[in-house]
């Protein structure tokens, strides 16, 4: 997926804090075997700021599928999304 889910949910989150950034432009690139490299870039005339993650595994992926199955037990039918089993 391009953007990436992760790419997305991470400008969501910006947006429901920062009501006043309109439109959040997200790049995607995909390299190779790259698992998976995240950056958000704050960037003003001043200064520049960067948060960087950087999956060195897909087992990180797998664990949020098995917290996701967890989560879905005993809950009744219906559209769930990620940010339900995180929280957020």
């Amino acid at each position: 997926d391009k953007p990436s889910g992760t790419g997305k949910l991470l400008r969501d989150i910006i947006n429901k804090e920062r009501k006043d950034l309109n439109d959040i432009p997200i790049d995607s690139i995909r390299k190779g075997e790259v698992v998976g490299d995240h950056k958000i870039i704050f960037d003003s005339d001043e200064d520049t700021l960067e948060i960087t993650h950087k999956a060195k595994t897909r087992d990180i992926f797998a664990i949020g599928a098995l917290r996701a199955a967890k989560f879905l037990v005993g809950k009744p039918k219906g559209l769930y999304s990620m940010k339900d089993v995180l929280k957020i």
